[in-house]
């Protein structure tokens, strides 16, 4: 019972701590706009945890190195967390590495898979939005959509892509289901 609370406790905020931490190091990768009120929320949220990492780790061109290791720091804090919660044995080092890796890759699945349902209702409902959440699942979601888009142009002013990108992240959470995420 003490175990279920644990993880009724430590699940949300983890989880919201890895995806915040995801979403700091996609909007580097995508070199979206830091001006965007929702992207300086999300950069002074990680900031507590980013700071003293740069104080020894150095940028890598585009890349911060800082947050690509904090993103790693809350995945590898996730799997101890629960492991310790619920008493499992402790994995491998390579299993460590490859399970943080796969709650990584699950995290930015998710992230990207929410922005293109944001990017799919935006371009129905308002198209022409200008606003600083529009303007942001824009910015982390055309990355991953101008490879495909140059591939599969439109077709009678219809864009497939999108569906193209859902079934590959639904071919890659597949792959995911067979790693724990604990």
């Amino acid at each position: 019972m003490l175990a279920k609370i644990g993880i009724a406790l430590f699940d949300p905020l983890l989880t919201l701590a890895l995806w915040l931490m995801v979403t700091r190091v996609l909007l580097q990768l995508s070199h979206a706009d830091f001006y965007n009120p929702i992207s300086q929320g999300i950069v002074r949220l990680t900031d507590a945890v980013l700071t003293p990492l740069r104080a020894v780790l150095p940028k890598a061109g585009s890349l911060d190195l800082a947050a690509v290791l904090g993103t790693i720091a809350i995945a590898a804090v996730y799997v101890f967390a629960f492991r310790a919660i619920l008493g499992a044995p402790w994995p491998s080092a390579l299993g460590l590495i490859m399970v943080v890796l796969a709650n990584i890759a699950r995290a930015t699945l998710s992230i990207y898979w929410f922005c293109l349902i944001v990017v799919f209702v935006i371009s129905w409902v308002a198209p022409a939005s200008y606003h600083p959440a529009a303007v942001l699942v824009r910015q982390l979601s055309e990355p991953i959509l101008a490879p495909v888009r140059r591939l599969l142009p439109p077709m009678g002013g219809l864009d497939f892509s999108m569906i193209l990108v859902f079934i590959l992240i639904n071919v890659a959470r597949t792959a995911l289901q067979d790693v724990p995420s604990v």
